[in-house]
């Protein structure tokens, strides 16, 4: 597997509106040269492992082949357990907009919505009918990212089926996303803090004792 530092050029900016011209890619497989396979489930789901950097999320796209997601489907963020499986519903504020010329479908934020630093999560396409969602997945482990974001090695993807989750590795391929956002200030390490707090206490102890003595 290799994590490029670059983004993959011709789909960084795809869908993004001006409003979001800042954003950065905090991660995508969106590589052309990565071959595509399509997957049909009730629900699909691909896991986002965030860095020491929150993240204002302002889109996600994912590779579809020609069918919009538009209609009787649903785009939502989900925690990710411990144990690495689906958790519950966490933010479902997004405009879907499909691009038939690049099968490719955006998922725009309506509303404010960060992802925690050193958090897991998963993006969620589901059925609002009896009909499958489809989004593709690829045999390529190979993917972009920034701000210490990665994909999961275990319990990267699921897909549903009769209301079973059925998980899949990394290497056994992921869904095909793209996930745009503006990196918030970095969260310090305990260590960090604690290294911080001693030394304002020792700080505080020399001025007290400076004072004493004059």
């Amino acid at each position: 597997m290799k994590i490029k530092s670059s983004v993959f050029l011709g789909v960084a900016l795809l869908g993004l509106t001006a409003h979001q011209a800042h954003a950065s890619v905090v991660v995508s497989n969106l590589d052309p040269a990565n071959p595509p396979f399509g997957e049909n489930s009730m629900a699909i789901g691909q896991a986002l492992l965030t860095g020491n950097r929150p993240i204002s999320l302002t889109s996600v796209q994912f590779q579809q082949t020609g069918t919009s997601s538009v209609g009787g489907e649903t785009f939502s963020v989900y925690s990710r357990n411990p144990n690495g499986t689906v958790g519950s519903s966490l933010f479902t504020g997004f405009t879907l907009a499909f691009d038939s010329t690049m099968d490719m479908t955006t998922a725009t934020v309506s509303s404010a919505f960060t992802l925690q630093a050193n958090t897991g999560y998963f993006f969620v396409l589901a059925s609002n009918t009896a009909a499958n969602v489809e989004w593709t997945y690829t045999s390529s482990t190979d993917y972009a990212a920034a701000f210490g974001a990665t994909l999961p090695a275990a319990d990267t993807a699921f897909f549903s089926v009769g209301g079973t989750n059925s998980y899949r590795s990394l290497s056994d391929g992921p869904q095909e996303i793209q996930v745009n956002g503006l990196a918030l200030p970095a969260v310090p390490e305990p260590s960090t803090l604690a290294v911080t707090g001693l030394a304002l206490a020792a700080g505080v102890v020399l001025r007290a004792r400076r004072s004493v003595a004059a």
